[in-house]
């Protein structure tokens, strides 16, 4: 049996959380195959399985990186502009994967903290866009529910462009401030 490298079984593991991602993107969390990623990563399912026992073991290590920008992004923005920033990257993020709103939505995964993490991303510059009149009074559980609606909209949209266009009209529908930066 030939070991590897410290440096190879990380690239493996990079690779593994790369082609997932772009699975999770294509076919979401829920509908995807671990051997539809191991044969992307080109890897074995048993190389796969080492590095992640479980689809919620690898859906953790994907959706980290979308929650650790949303968090960068709010620690370094003050201000009533942060909620609109943050908001408007977090829909940005859930646009270009379905797979990451159903993380956010579904509460399958043991140990996912994301959408509890993002909510505290959101709670502080929520409030101050509020209290300036940027957005409407809503709560960050309210705005979780708005994600599951933009859910809907992205992954019954036949492309990107099309849900684009939809997540913007459903945004305004809620409240046009909630539309700011879709689209």
């Amino acid at each position: 049996m030939v070991r590897k490298t410290k440096e190879e079984a990380e690239k493996t593991r990079a690779d593994i959380i790369r082609a997932a991602r772009e699975v999770f993107h294509e076919h979401g969390v829920v509908r995807c195959s671990l051997e539809k990623i191991a044969k992307a990563a080109g890897v074995s399912q048993g190389v796969l399985y080492r590095h992640f026992p479980s689809k919620a073991s690898l859906a953790l290590a994907v959706f980290a990186d979308n929650v650790a920008e949303i968090e960068q992004l709010a620690g370094t923005t003050d201000g009533p502009d942060a909620f609109v920033l943050v908001w408007a990257r977090l829909v940005e993020q859930c646009l270009e994967s379905v797979a990451f709103i159903e993380a956010l939505s579904h509460s399958k995964l043991p140990d996912w903290a994301g959408a509890e993490r993002l909510v505290a991303c959101l709670d502080g510059p929520l409030a101050a866009a509020r209290t300036v009149g940027l957005v409407p009074d809503l709560t960050t559980d309210d705005l979780l529910v708005v994600l599951r609606m933009v859910y809907g909209v992205v992954a019954t949209a036949p492309d990107r462009e099309t849900a684009a266009i939809g997540v913007a009209r459903a945004l305004a529908l809620v409240d046009p401030r909630l539309a700011v930066g879709a689209r």
